[in-house]
C-alpha cells in the first residue's frame, strides 16, 4: 500500500499529470452547465471526449522523463508533436465530420479547440519554467509564490480591471448605474487620480473578505484546529467571524466611495451589522477550509517525499563507499603476492587495476552507466583474477544482450563475481569454476552466478552481498528478485530485475 501511495505520489506531484487533468475535469463542468445534455450523463460524457483528446498528452506529461532518456531531441519532439497537435488535430476532424448528433458540431469544437490550445500553452509555460530553473539560479526563489501570494496578485488585478471600466465611464459609476465591460484608455488617462483612488479603495474591500481567509490560514487551523480539536475551532472560527465583520464593514463604509457612490459591504446598504455581511465572512472562512488543508496536505506530502529521498541517496552513497574499499583491498592483497614472487605479470596486473580503480572512482559516482560498461568492467576483473591466480580453473562468461546501453546502477553485478572467487575459487586446492551468464531484453535482466565451494560450511554472503541487497531494495523496489543456495559444495546466485 504504501509503495502504491509513493508511485501515486510521484506522479501527481512530481510529474504534471495533474495539472492537465484538472484542465480535463474543468472543461467537462463548464460545458455541463453550457450544453444539452447536462447532469451526471452530460458531465461523464463530456470527461470521456475530453479524454480521449487529451490522453497522448497526460501519457506524454506522466511519462517525460523516460521518454528523454529514451529518445534523443528529434524523437522527443517527434513524440511531443503527435500528443500534443496530430493526435488533437484527428480528434477535432472526427467531431467536425459530425459523428453524432448529441453533440452540436459547432460548440463543441470550439471547446475542443481551445482545450488543445490550452493544453499546448500549460505545456509550453511548465517547459519554460523548467528552463528558467536550469538558467536562472534567482527564479527558484519565485517557485516560493504562495496561495497567499497569488490570491493577492488575483485581487489587485480585478480592482484594477474594475477601476479601469469605472474609470472609462465614471459619469455611469458615479450616479451609480451598471457600467459595461469597456475600458477607454485616454479616458483613464484623463482621469488618473480617479483611477488611482478608485482601485486603492476597490483592493481595500478585497482585503477586508482576505483577512478571513488569511487568520483561518496562518491562525485558527494550524493552531486551533490541530491543536485543540473541531470543536474549539468552530467556536473560534464564528468568534472571529463575528466579531470582525462589522469592525471592518464600517472601515469600509468609511471609505469615500461607500459615501459618495455605493457601499463597499456585501450587503450593499450602510449597516455594518447586516446579516448578509456576516454570511459573506463565514462563507469564506468554510470555504477556504478544504483549499487550505489541502494544500498543507500537498506540502506535507512533498516533504515527505523529499526526505524519502535525501535518505535513500544518502543511503546508497554509504553502501559504495563500503563496496569500493572491500574490491580494492582484495586486489591490493593479491597484487602484494605478485610482487613477493617478483612475478612478470606484475606491471600488467598494475596497470589492470589502474583501469578498475578508475572505473570504480569515476563511473562509480555516476547515478547509472551503461550495461555495455558494467559488462566491460566485470570482464577486465576476471582477467585480472586470471593473471593473479596461479591455478587451472573453469571460468565461463556468456551474454546475450538486446540493448548494451540501458543505463543501470555501477558495481551492482560485480558483488557477484567478487564473492565467487573470494569464497569459491582463492580457497580451493582443487578443481574449481565459475560460471555466469546475463540475459537482457527489452523487460527483464537476468543474472546468474555459479562457483564451486570446497567447504560447504564457508560463509558465502559477507559485507558485499548484503550491501548489495540494500542497494536492491532502493534501487528496485518490487522490481527484482534476488535468490541465493548453496548446495552439494555450489554456490549459485540469481538477480532478476524488471526494467
Amino acid at each position: 500500500m504504501n509503495n502504491w501511495r509513493l508511485k501515486a505520489d510521484k506522479i501527481f506531484l512530481e510529474s504534471d499529470t495533474w495539472i492537465l487533468a484538472t484542465a480535463i475535469v474543468v472543461a467537462s463542468v463548464v460545458r455541463t452547465n453550457i450544453a444539452e445534455p447536462r447532469g451526471w450523463f452530460g458531465y461523464l460524457q463530456n470527461l470521456l471526449i475530453f479524454g480521449i483528446l487529451l490522453g497522448p498528452a497526460l501519457v506524454f506529461v506522466t511519462k517525460k522523463a523516460e521518454l528523454d532518456k529514451r529518445f534523443n531531441t528529434r524523437g522527443y519532439l517527434s513524440v511531443w508533436a503527435v500528443a500534443f497537435v496530430l493526435w488533437p488535430v484527428l480528434v477535432i476532424n472526427l467531431f467536425r465530420q459530425n459523428i453524432s448528433p448529441v453533440w452540436p458540431g459547432d460548440e463543441m469544437l470550439e471547446i475542443l479547440i481551445f482545450l488543445t490550445l490550452g493544453a499546448i500553452a500549460i505545456e509550453l509555460l511548465l517547459g519554460l519554467n523548467q528552463l528558467l530553473q536550469k538558467k536562472w539560479p534567482r527564479y527558484g526563489k519565485l517557485r516560493q509564490f504562495s496561495l497567499e501570494h497569488a490570491i493577492l496578485l488575483i485581487l489587485s488585478v480585478w480592482a484594477i480591471i474594475l477601476s479601469l471600466m469605472a474609470t472609462s465611464q465614471l459619469s455611469q459609476f458615479y450616479d451609480a448605474k451598471p457600467i459595461a465591460f469597456n475600458i477607454d484608455p485616454v479616458a483613464v488617462v484623463q482621469e488618473l487620480p480617479a483611477f488611482i483612488s478608485i482601485t486603492l479603495q476597490l483592493f481595500i474591500a478585497f482585503l477586508a473578505g482576505y483577512f478571513f481567509y488569511l487568520v483561518n490560514h496562518r491562525y485558527l487551523i494550524p493552531h486551533i484546529l490541530k491543536e485543540r480539536g473541531l470543536l474549539i475551532y468552530l467556536i473560534s472560527l464564528a468568534g472571529t467571524a463575528v466579531f470582525c465583520y462589522p469592525i471592518l464593514g464600517q472601515l469600509l463604509l468609511w471609505l469615500p466611495l461607500s459615501q459618495n457612490v455605493i457601499p463597499l459591504i456585501p450587503s450593499e446598504n450602510f449597516n455594518a451589522f447586516d446579516q448578509i455581511n456576516a454570511s459573506v465572512a463565514f462563507g469564506i472562512m468554510f470555504v477556504s477550509i478544504p483549499i487550505i488543508l489541502t494544500i498543507q496536505w500537498f506540502q506535507q506530502n512533498n516533504q515527505i517525499i523529499t526526505l524519502e529521498k535525501q535518505r535513500a541517496e544518502a543511503e546508497l552513497a554509504m553502501l559504495k563507499q563500503q563496496i569500493n574499499p572491500h574490491f580494492f583491498f582484495n586486489t591490493l592483497n593479491s597484487l602484494y603476492a605478485l610482487s613477493l614472487k617478483q612475478s612478470r605479470q606484475t606491471p600488467e596486473v598494475i596497470m589492470q587495476l589502474a583501469d578498475l580503480m578508475r572505473y570504480a572512482i569515476y563511473k562509480g559516482q555516476n547515478q547509472a552507466v551503461s550495461l555495455r560498461e558494467e559488462l566491460a568492467y566485470i570482464e577486465d576483473y576476471i582477467q585480472l583474477q586470471q593473471l593473479r591466480q596461479h591455478k587451472d580453473f573453469d571460468v565461463r562468461f556468456e551474454t546475450s544482450i538486446d540493448d548494451p546501453e540501458w543505463q543501470m546502477p555501477p558495481l551492482l553485478l560485480i558483488v557477484f563475481v567478487e564473492n565467487a572467487f573470494k569464497h569459491g575459487v582463492e580457497p580451493a586446492e582443487g578443481a574449481c569454476f565459475l560460471h555466469v551468464d546475463l540475459t537482457s531484453t527489452n523487460k527483464l535482466l537476468t543474472f546468474n552466478c555459479r562457483n564451486s565451494v570446497e567447504n560447504a560450511d564457508t560463509e558465502s554472503g559477507g559485507i558485499g552481498l548484503e550491501n548489495l541487497q540494500r542497494r536492491l531494495d532502493l534501487l528496485f523496489p518490487d522490481r527484482h528478485e534476488l535468490e541465493t543456495s548453496l548446495e552439494e559444495n555450489v554456490f549459485a546466485a540469481s538477480l532478476r530485475i524488471k526494467k
